[in-house]
């Protein structure tokens, strides 16, 4: 006898659970998140300019290494800083996701209450 898989998917005494998502907590998520994004750009400008050598002596070998040195700590895409600067940007990008997110809640929040009021259940 085989028993249904779909059927063990579904763990005993499972229910539906509902979520309440308050807007204004996600966007103070976004204010914690984007603190941080501005410190960490200061800390990477500044990173940057640090992690540029000047050659270490004056000859042909020095005055050619050093710019293909330079290239690899800070402008090419595989680069430490480059790996830091995308972090940057996903938090950003995060950020931006929390203050959109609170925006769609606070508009399902209004029509849920619009909603609502049109039955004559909320408060109008």
């Amino acid at each position: 006898m085989h028993e249904d898989p779909a059927d063990a998917a579904v763990p005993y005494g499972a229910r539906a659970t509902s979520i309440e998502v308050e807007p204004d907590k996600l966007v103070e998520a976004a204010e914690i998140v984007e603190e941080e994004v501005y410190a960490l750009d200061s800390v990477l400008y500044d990173a940057e300019g640090a992690s540029r050598m000047g050659p270490p002596a004056n000859d042909i070998v020095s005055e050619h290494a050093i710019p293909t040195w330079n290239s690899l700590l800070t402008e090419l895409g595989h680069s430490h800083l480059a790996r830091v600067r995308d972090y940057v940007q996903e938090l950003n990008g995060f950020a931006h996701q929390l203050r959109l997110a609170a925006e769609e809640y606070e508009c399902a929040d209004d029509e849920a209450a619009e909603t609502l009021r049109e039955r004559g259940g909320g408060p109008g």
